[in-house]
């Protein structure tokens, strides 16, 4: 651990000791003084970022508005904190109910899923089947289906680039070019899937699609009502020729009585996507709790 990460963390660790009265006030002012100290100059910005960050993952209390406190003084500084929620502890303390979990563009896995509802059953879809043979490979004892289709708003084909980045073939049209093979795949409504193979409700959904994550969705209007979540990468820069707006993919879920509630990556200044949880509006976690 760096000098600086160990300045952090005995900061905080002390912080922790103190009574219960000062605890939130002596916490933000022992880190804020540590990284006040700890700045010399904006080469180490990032480095400090990472630190503050790792310290959140490290310690589950610093939540609430203890955590809000925090990243609002290191804002003044110019340091941007954002806190890494894609983890199975975060899902799991929502108490989400999910008997089957979709995942629509699997890749190599997400082991957070898997982590977060291990006795849910898995639904891994990815039009590559090196991919979904990689996932088996990493995770044997899960209790999973592996489809290799494309799923989008209709039944048919649908051609997409394989490229040799993991995880960013796509069917969009990129507006820098990453090269890669053109390959044509079988596609079909992710309402059909459910429906052939009876899969039990209620659903979470995952998808990371590399911009098609608007199309999967149209192909799941048959079954919305039974989804108690949704997970999308949902883009913010203009990534894909064509690609669909931030705007766009709210009001399409807004339409079908979905919120986002949550942003679960841990987003840079400028972030290229997000990977937004959305919840059925009238789920209780969208009610207010006390501080």
């Amino acid at each position: 651990m760096s000098a600086l990460a160990t300045l952090l963390l005995r900061s905080y660790t002390a912080a922790l000791k103190a009574p219960v009265g000062t605890h939130e006030e002596k916490v933000i002012r022992d880190i804020h003084d540590a990284l006040l100290k700890a700045i010399s100059g904006t080469h180490l910005q990032r480095t400090v970022t990472e630190h503050i960050d790792g310290l959140f993952s490290q310690h589950r209390k610093i939540q609430g508005q203890e955590y809000r406190d925090l990243v609002a003084s290191f804002k003044e500084h110019d340091i941007v904190v954002f806190k890494e929620k894609f983890s199975a502890y975060y899902l799991r303390s929502l108490g989400l109910k999910a008997n089957t979990i979709i995942d629509v563009g699997a890749n190599n896995g997400t082991e957070p899923l898997f982590e977060a509802f291990p006795k849910s059953k898995f639904v891994l879809i990815d039009p590559l089947q090196d991919e979904l043979d990689s996932c088996k490979d990493n995770y044997p004892s899960l209790d999973a289906d592996f489809h290799c289709i494309a799923v989008g708003a209709e039944q048919g084909h649908l051609r997409i680039t394989k490229t040799s980045v993991t995880g960013h073939s796509s069917a969009m049209d990129r507006h820098v070019n990453e090269g890669g093979e053109s390959i044509s795949v079988k596609m079909d409504r992710l309402d059909n899937l459910l429906l052939k193979h009876d899969y039990k409700a209620p659903y979470g959904v995952k998808i990371d699609t590399e911009g098609y994550e608007l199309e999967v969705l149209h192909g799941l209007t048959g079954a919305l009502d039974k989804v108690e979540f949704v997970i999308a990468e949902v883009s913010i820069k203009k990534i894909f020729k064509h690609g669909y707006k931030f705007s766009d993919m709210v009001a399409f879920m807004a339409t079908h009585d979905f919120q986002l509630f949550d942003v679960l990556n841990a987003a840079g200044h400028q972030p290229n996507h997000f990977d937004c949880l959305f919840l059925h509006e009238n789920n209780p976690l969208f009610g207010m709790t006390p501080r």
